[in-house]
């Protein structure tokens, strides 16, 4: 239902995955070309939150950067600590944050393993921001991306539950 509402309402052009899918294969008769002979999507940013279907959508825009030899940008956001985080790190030394930002580095490791192994360029990096929707489109416009990929089914994601209608919108 969730996918119908975007569908509706935006003016974009917006490419929707269901599962179980067929691995992406594009030949250049399938689509358009810009005039230059390349593909419009040249830089693509992963948004990326540690879930299983963040991590299938990983493995689809690997196929997906690969067949068109772009570049992927993954990005990992995660909210800031709640207060109770912050203290105990006061106390603690940081043992909250430090978890939280190796659970983001080791997300992005795996991501980087699987660019890696289908020669796909790839930089990786995280961003904590409450908005999780600027971050991800201000990342997009900082990298000059092309086309954002990320999952948003609400039932799987951890963070970006319905992130991916208000970065669409």
């Amino acid at each position: 239902s969730e996918t119908q509402k975007i569908l509706l309402t935006t003016g974009l052009p917006v490419l929707v995955c269901s599962e179980p899918a067929s691995p992406v294969s594009l030949d250049e008769s399938a689509g358009e070309t810009h005039p230059e002979g390349e593909w419009p999507f040249r830089k693509i940013l992963l948004a990326v939150d540690g879930s299983e279907g963040a991590h299938r959508c990983a493995e689809r825009c690997m196929e997906l950067a690969a067949s068109l030899q772009a570049e992927v940008q993954a990005l990992y956001v995660m909210s800031p600590l709640p207060a109770v985080e912050r203290f105990a790190d006061v106390i603690e030394g940081d043992v909250c944050q430090n978890r939280a930002t190796h659970r983001a580095q080791e997300t992005l490791d795996d991501i980087a393993r699987m660019a890696t192994a289908r020669g796909v360029p790839i930089a990786t990096g995280y961003v904590v921001d409450k908005r999780f929707d600027v971050a991800i489109l201000d990342r997009a416009r900082h990298g000059r991306c092309d086309l954002i990929v990320m999952h948003g089914h609400a039932h799987d994601a951890r963070s970006l539950r319905h992130v991916a209608r208000s970065v669409i919108l």
